[in-house]
């Protein structure tokens, strides 16, 4: 009855290390799939809904949390970000670099 406990016991323990990296690495997914590129050379985490990219502007125009950071093999740009919504914006920049048009061409 005791080996009968430890195997039931251990055949447990498994599956809930398994199912609970299946979750962290579902979680890890769901984030990085919700960077989104915006224009040639910045990608936003963040809602979708809560900006817009058009002739290289980048606006956020619904309040939320959003992280704006460089384009994959994109050092600089000269797109332009702007603020213009209503709400509390917590906007983080991370490593972006923004030229002049005649710096960056």
């Amino acid at each position: 009855m005791k080996k009968i406990h430890v195997f039931l016991t251990t055949i447990l323990a498994f599956l809930l290390l398994t199912a609970g990296g299946s979750i962290m690495v579902k979680a890890e997914e769901a984030a990085a799939s919700s960077a989104i590129q915006a224009g040639k050379g910045l990608v936003v985490e963040g809602s979708p809904e809560g900006y817009t990219y058009e002739k290289g502007t980048l606006c956020f125009i619904k309040g939320g949390s959003y992280t704006v950071s460089m384009a994959p093999d994109t050092p600089v740009t000269t797109d332009v970000i702007m603020v213009k919504g209503d709400g509390n914006f917590a906007l983080t920049l991370n490593s972006v670099q923004i030229a002049t048009d005649s710096e960056g061409q």
